[in-house]
């Protein structure tokens, strides 16, 4: 059985379908089981591999062989359509939805979902500072400025920090969502000079060290 799902992990992520599903046919009860990914480190599912692959055939093929949608997150941090929103695999995450998969606040913030979030806010305030994925709130994973004005003015903080030391404006950062750097920046958010030299800001930069030369040393 455990030879059976790595060979099984490892097809998904080898992009083998006949291997695929000679393992499925070998122990079918692999298919929601999660074990060490092929290539790095976690326990994922078989669903979470094919979605962080970004392959919709196979994430199709385990649907239909009753995988579960969400299996799986509780041991490698981020859901099957977390992963496949977060990779921009529209396709997977259309499909997975469509099969039943779970929105929360974090998946509506990696996918931009701006109408969906406000629903769930509107049931539960308490979402905007919960942390989640990474251990911080949805804010870190916003996609585009509405969706990081939405969670600032419901409350999300521009000062919490992720497991990594990442603040929102960092994440963001490192996420290559500029909108939404300038969308914190204008909403308050603190830019020190390391971060201004990172985006660029080189006017800003030179205007900081005009009225304090020590900053540079």
């Amino acid at each position: 059985k455990e030879v059976a799902g790595r060979q099984l992990r490892s097809a998904i992520w080898d992009r083998d379908l006949t291997s695929l599903k000679k393992a499925l046919e070998t122990e079918p009860q692999t298919l929601n089981e999660a074990g060490p990914h092929p290539r790095w480190g976690g326990q994922p599912t078989p669903i979470q591999i094919a979605a962080e692959r970004g392959e919709i055939d196979v994430v199709r093929l385990l649907l239909d062989e009753g995988a579960n949608p969400d299996a799986g997150d509780e041991k490698y941090g981020w859901s099957a359509l977390q992963l496949a929103a977060h990779w921009g695999h529209r396709n997977i995450v259309d499909l997975l939805i469509d099969r039943g998969a779970d929105v929360d606040i974090f998946t509506c913030a990696l996918m931009d979902d701006v109408e969906r979030a406000s629903d769930l806010l509107n049931k539960k305030p308490s979402l905007a500072t919960t942390s989640g994925l990474n251990d911080a709130p949805p804010l870190h994973l916003a996609s585009s400025s509405a969706m990081a004005r939405l969670l600032v003015e419901r409350g999300s903080p521009l000062d919490t920090r992720d497991s990594n030391g990442n603040d929102p404006l960092s994440s963001a950062v490192g996420r290559d969502q500029l909108e939404v750097v300038h969308t914190l920046t204008d909403m308050g958010c603190h830019v020190d000079p390391c971060m201004m030299a990172a985006l660029g800001w080189v006017d800003h930069l030179h205007a900081l060290l005009d009225e304090d030369q020590s900053i540079a040393h």
